[in-house]
C-alpha cells in the first residue's frame, strides 16, 4: 500500500530551498519529493517573488540569477495546488488561534493549511518558522521537519 502524503509548503521552507540554505534546503527538497501532493498559497508565491527582488536590490543576486530563480519557482509551482486567499481563508486568518499571537501573513498560512486539510484530509505543514509551526501544531496540524 502506497501512503498518500499531502504537504502544505509555507514560505520559510520554500525560501530555504530557493536560496539553497545549508542543510535546510536539502530537508525541504526531500520532504517535497516524498509528498504525493504539494499545496501552497498564492501568498507563498508572492512572498518568494518579493524575496527574490529584495535579493537583487541587496546585491545577493544578479538580475540574470533573479530571472532564472523566478523561472525555477514558476516551474516548481506548476505541479502544486495553489490556494487563493479566498473568503474562507481570510475569515479563518482573521480569527484567534491557540498559542502566541502571530503576524497577519503567518495567520494566512496557517488558515490556508487548515482549509487545505478541510478539503483534502490529513496534511502536514512544512515550515521553518517557529511561530507558524507552533500555532499550526496547536491547531492540530502535523508539522515537518520534526525539529529545526
Amino acid at each position: 500500500m502506497i501512503l498518500q502524503r499531502t504537504t502544505y509548503l509555507e514560505t520559510s521552507a520554500l525560501l530555504a530551498w530557493l536560496f539553497n540554505e545549508p542543510v535546510q534546503a536539502d530537508v525541504v527538497r526531500q520532504s517535497v519529493a516524498e509528498a504525493s501532493r504539494v499545496i501552497t498559497s498564492a501568498l507563498t508565491l508572492v512572498e518568494c517573488q518579493r524575496a527574490v527582488h529584495r535579493a537583487v536590490y541587496q546585491g545577493r543576486l544578479t538580475p540574470v540569477e533573479s530571472l532564472a530563480l523566478q523561472h525555477y519557482l514558476s516551474q516548481l509551482a506548476s505541479s502544486w495546488i495553489v490556494f487563493s486567499l479566498d473568503d474562507d481563508v481570510l475569515e479563518r486568518a482573521s480569527g484567534a488561534f491557540a498559542g502566541p499571537p502571530i503576524r497577519t501573513l503567518d495567520a494566512m498560512h496557517v488558515a490556508t493549511a487548515l482549509e487545505a486539510a478541510r478539503q483534502f484530509g490529513a496534511i502536514e505543514l512544512l515550515s521553518l518558522d517557529r511561530r507558524v509551526r507552533e500555532v499550526a501544531h496547536l491547531a492540530g496540524l502535523p508539522v515537518t521537519p520534526a525539529s529545526i
